[in-house]
């Protein structure tokens, strides 16, 4: 779709609209009083689209229009785009410093990882889901996962494991010190009152364990 975008002349009109329905979202859970109000909500962003769009312009001047604080959105880039053209890195620098969250998508599977890592502008990597795929019966998988997240620690990086997907890997994870995670064992993609709902019963859940003094599962 971003190569057809591209080619028609629409990739532009399509990242203004993809910000400003994610800005629309925000509201919508401001508004509501979500327990998600202040969770950061993030976008992907191709090579192709950071090579050839202001990006840093589109994208902070949406949310200004909107009044959005830039803390509250995340930009999601592949290894690559984090060490591509001066151009990209000079846009992706101005989106850091006003505050927008620099993530790494797929970490580990691309040419440039440990490289990526030395952006200033990088706060965040996600290990790819192959690394978390069956983690508990590869010892080889846990090393590397490990590494990651020390690594990340060291750099004063967040690390979030991807594709998780059973209650083994997440207690491996849990076991590694990795506290940031996604995947379908958690909640499968929805649309956002479905998202709101299921938060705000997690965090009843919550409130009753913590009040009974159980500890969580």
């Amino acid at each position: 779709m971003i190569f057809a975008a591209a080619n028609t002349g629409v990739a532009e009109p399509l990242l203004r609209h993809l910000v400003d329905e994610v800005c629309r979202a925000m509201r919508q859970l401001e508004a509501a009083g979500s327990v998600l109000a202040n969770v950061p909500i993030a976008i992907n962003v191709s090579p192709r689209e950071m090579a050839q769009l202001a990006v840093d312009d589109i994208v902070l001047g949406m949310l200004k229009t909107r009044g959005i604080a830039p803390a509250r959105l995340q930009i999601e880039i592949t290894e690559e785009v984090a060490l591509d053209t001066h151009a990209t890195r000079s846009r992706l620098s101005a989106l850091s410093a006003a505050g927008v969250t620099i993530v790494v998508d797929d970490f580990g599977v691309g040419y440039s990882s440990l490289a990526s890592l030395r952006s200033e502008y990088v706060r965040q990597v996600k290990i790819d889901r192959s690394f978390i795929l069956g983690l508990a019966a590869s010892p080889g998988n846990v090393v590397l996962v490990d590494s990651i997240v020390q690594l990340g620690r060291s750099l004063n990086i967040q690390v979030v494991a991807e594709g998780v997907e059973t209650q083994e890997e997440l207690d491996v994870l849990r076991t590694l010190g990795c506290t940031l995670v996604q995947g379908y064992h958690l909640a499968r993609p929805a649309p956002l009152p479905d998202m709101t709902a299921w938060a705000e019963a997690r965090a009843r859940s919550a409130a009753i364990i913590s009040a009974s003094g159980a500890s969580p599962a």
